[in-house]
């Protein structure tokens, strides 16, 4: 992914507010937002789904509406990345897919004042049809560091289903994935949707 993509990338992340109905279809578990374009907004639909999970009592499924859906759509959430400064840190979660011709993955974005940590699985995306299949990102905090964004996108037609994540420091023999951005001009971080701790990691219905 070029230089002005992955910008493009990090204004679309968290472009549709919480609390925003997008889509009456959106069926989102509590502390998870939808992220993406909003003009695109129709092509995507967000549910909760009870059948088709790993463990607990749900996943959360993100699917196209049509065959030649556009851009992505995803959820995610903003931690504050305070407890985390100068640490390396990993987000691990499992993805089931079915037909999903361009791409999807996990996501996380660290955002702050020098830099911007970031990966979004672009160079090894889930692809196609497959069951559980887990995944990590691992990137460092820096010492400025405002928050933290994780969560799932899909590019294009096909259904994502993810479940499972997890959230924590690791050891700095752990290598790290991604790559660090300057901030896009602009880019203000969004202190607003903070949580103090990650949530909801197992898209459970009631949190």
């Amino acid at each position: 992914m070029n230089g002005g993509r992955i910008y493009a990338v990090l204004l679309c992340l968290g472009a549709i507010p919480a609390g925003m109905a997008v889509q009456s279809f959106d069926r989102l578990p509590p502390s998870w937002r939808r992220v993406g374009p909003r003009q695109v907004a129709g092509d995507y639909v967000i549910q909760l789904d009870k059948k088709t999970k790993r463990t607990g009592t749900s996943s959360l499924r993100i699917q196209s509406t049509r065959l030649d859906a556009r851009s992505f759509a995803g959820v995610g959430q903003a931690i504050d990345a305070e407890p985390y400064r100068g640490s390396r840190v990993r987000l691990r979660g499992y993805a089931r897919i079915s037909h999903v011709s361009q791409s999807a993955g996990f996501w996380m974005r660290i955002d702050g004042p020098t830099e911007v940590p970031f990966d979004n699985m672009s160079g090894r995306p889930f692809q196609g049809t497959a069951d559980w299949t887990g995944a990590d990102i691992v990137l460092d905090v820096p010492t400025d560091a405002v928050d933290i964004f994780i969560g799932a996108l899909l590019t294009g037609p096909g259904s994502l289903w993810i479940d499972d994540f997890e959230f924590d420091s690791v050891p700095r023999s752990i290598p790290t994935t991604g790559r660090s951005l300057s901030p896009p001009p602009g880019r203000v971080a969004d202190t607003a949707n903070m949580s103090p701790v990650p949530a909801n990691l197992g898209f459970e219905p009631g949190g």
